[in-house]
């Protein structure tokens, strides 16, 4: 991408051709850099309470021991980890790519659309809270019924068939998932055509 997203004096660009970074626009960028900014707050809070909580159980412990007159060597336990980073690069990164999966719906049903077809796919997303690890959503065309679920970079596609099987399929990307998805849709469009 050639466009120029600093002006001459060093300040970033904001006219329509550099509002975007990558696939994600800078309010969007903002938002979810104040949603993880809140999520590694939320990580830490309960990690501290989970560490108070433990220490008291060990002094209450040390006490009990040193009451009955036992004295033991304690050991240097060590503290659980806070992992804010990897929480919050986990939470991110499911952000973004439950984002992509949304445009890459919103197309699919487009090219539906254009396929004359009256018939349009229903796709009901579970109200989940966005700092939640994943995402889930079910998708219905006809006879056609998937169960996805995104965690993280991941994508799980479980497939209810017409007798009764079920197959789960793994997706990295908003691509391949399309890919699937154009491909089982094209195939209940063309049966429809065959039985009129």
């Amino acid at each position: 991408n050639t466009n120029k997203q600093f002006t001459e004096n060093g300040r970033i660009d904001t006219t329509d051709t550099a509002k975007l970074s990558g696939s994600q626009s800078t309010e969007q960028l903002h938002a979810l850099c104040r949603a993880l900014l809140l999520h590694a707050q939320d990580v830490y809070h309960k990690h501290s309470i989970k560490v108070r909580e433990l220490m008291a159980k060990k002094r209450k412990k040390a006490n009990q021991i040193k009451s009955v007159g036992l004295e033991t060597k304690q050991k240097k336990d060590e503290l659980p980890q806070a992992n804010i980073l990897q929480e919050c690069v986990s939470l991110g990164v499911k952000i973004i790519f439950e984002r992509k999966v949304r445009w890459t719906l919103k197309k699919v049903q487009e090219w539906l659309k254009s396929e004359s077809s009256k018939d349009l796919m229903t796709i009901d997303w579970l109200p989940l809270s966005i700092f939640d690890s994943r995402s889930q959503f079910v998708l219905s065309f006809q006879s056609f019924y998937i169960d996805v679920s995104i965690e993280r970079d991941e994508m799980t596609v479980t497939r209810f068939g017409e007798n009764g099987e079920y197959r789960k399929v793994f997706f990295h990307s908003e691509d391949e998932f399309e890919f699937f998805l154009r491909l089982e849709l094209q195939k209940r469009l063309k049966a429809i055509k065959t039985t009129k």
